[in-house]
């Protein structure tokens, strides 16, 4: 009987030392398609993990670096969605122009904000993250309800952008991690479509009135979190 439970333990061993390597060498990949990940001190300290049979510890390394890959891909994407949105919503008229001498404003939100439909703490959160957007994609855009958008004082316009980015990120992956990837994708979508580029909900909606009346309960909700996420909750 001890022979039979040696033998199990070591298989079982074996098997989790196994699935360990092969997460290893999956991260590895892709940490080598992302140069700056800066997720190979983890990766290292897994692999020492891994051979020392500290295998708690090694899943605790590799989560830690995936958890960092998983975001940097999600901003990646999301970039890229919020690109093809400002286009299409450039070519749609959809964003205000720049008035001379002055900050254009985020409609879609605005609108929202003017008719009422809008808390206080879901106002001070859409406009935080639309603030945020607008510096992450070096935009001078000023918000409509608050002109004080700017960095810490005596940064540079590349480190307020290169703040702005990873407070954007750290936001989004509030959302993502509280939703789930595929629903908080969406979510997302929506604050940077209303919040950050200015389009309006029926615009999002194609014109579909009760569509538009479903993503206004969505984009609440969206905004709820980033409000617990920002701290601005009354």
């Amino acid at each position: 009987m001890t022979a039979q439970l040696k033998s199990s333990s070591s298989m079982a061993s074996s098997l989790v030392r196994r699935q360990l390597g092969d997460k290893l060498d999956a991260l590895r990949i892709r940490a080598d398609n992302d140069h700056r990940c800066g997720v190979t001190p983890s990766l290292r300290k897994a692999e020492q993990a891994i051979m020392a049979g500290r295998y708690p510890d090694a899943g605790r390394f590799l989560q830690d670096a995936e958890e960092k890959l998983d975001q940097r891909a999600a901003a990646r994407e999301a970039a890229a969605a919020a690109e093809a949105a400002e286009r299409q919503a450039r070519r749609r008229g959809v964003l205000t122009a720049h008035t001379p001498g002055g900050p254009s404003t985020r409609d879609g939100f605005l609108w929202l904000v003017k008719k009422g439909r809008v808390t206080p703490h879901r106002r001070d959160a859409g406009q935080r993250y639309g603030e945020l957007y607008a510096r992450a994609r070096g935009d001078s855009i000023k918000s409509a309800l608050n002109d004080n958008v700017g960095g810490r004082a005596g940064d540079s316009p590349a480190d307020a952008r290169l703040r702005a980015v990873f407070d954007l990120d750290a936001a989004n992956l509030h959302i993502y991690r509280a939703m789930g990837e595929a629903h908080g994708r969406r979510l997302v979508a929506l604050l940077e479509a209303v919040c950050g580029i200015g389009t309006t909900l029926r615009e999002v909606a194609g014109g579909d009135d009760r569509k538009a009346a479903i993503l206004e309960a969505d984009l609440m909700t969206a905004l709820d979190m980033e409000a617990i996420h920002f701290g601005v909750c009354r």
